[in-house]
C-alpha cells in the first residue's frame, strides 16, 4: 500500500509539475585565454512550493521530442550561461610579475541559482526561483 501511493506520488510530481533545475558555472582563465570551463545543470531535488519564477530570458529553439529537458539545456549552455551571467557573481583576478614575466589569472565564478523552464512551440522561457 505505502509503495503504491510512493508511486502514485511521483508520477503525479512529474506529471503536474514544473520541473526545476540548478545552474552553475566556474570559468578560470590564464593570460585571457580559458584554462578551465565547467557550467552544470542538475535536477533540483526538493521542488519549491508554488513556484512563481521571474523572467530571466528567453532561448529562441526549440525543444525536440526525443531530447530530454537536461540534453537540451546541455545544447544551449552558452546562451543559458549568457543570461545567467549577471547573477550573483564572484570574479577574482591576480597579476604576478617576477622580472619580465607577467601573468594574469582570473576565476568567474556563478554560484548556484535554481531556475525552471517552460517551453514554447519555438522557444523555451527560463525563469529564476527567488
Amino acid at each position: 500500500m505505502a509503495r503504491s501511493l510512493f508511486l502514485l506520488t511521483i508520477l503525479l510530481n512529474f506529471a503536474f509539475c514544473s520541473e526545476e533545475f540548478i545552474f552553475w558555472a566556474n570559468v578560470n582563465t590564464k593570460n585571457q585565454i580559458i584554462a578551465h570551463e565547467e557550467i552544470s545543470f542538475s535536477r533540483a531535488m526538493t521542488l519549491t512550493p508554488n513556484p512563481k519564477p521571474k523572467f530571466l530570458c528567453q532561448i529562441d529553439a526549440f525543444k525536440d521530442e526525443n531530447t530530454t529537458t537536461i540534453g537540451f539545456l546541455n545544447l544551449h549552455k552558452d546562451e543559458i550561461f549568457d543570461c545567467f551571467v549577471l547573477k550573483k557573481v564572484m570574479v577574482k583576478n591576480e597579476f604576478k610579475r617576477k622580472n619580465n614575466d607577467i601573468s594574469h589569472t582570473s576565476n568567474l565564478k556563478i554560484l548556484p541559482v535554481r531556475f525552471m523552464v517552460e517551453f514554447k512551440p519555438k522557444s523555451a522561457i527560463i525563469g529564476i526561483l527567488q
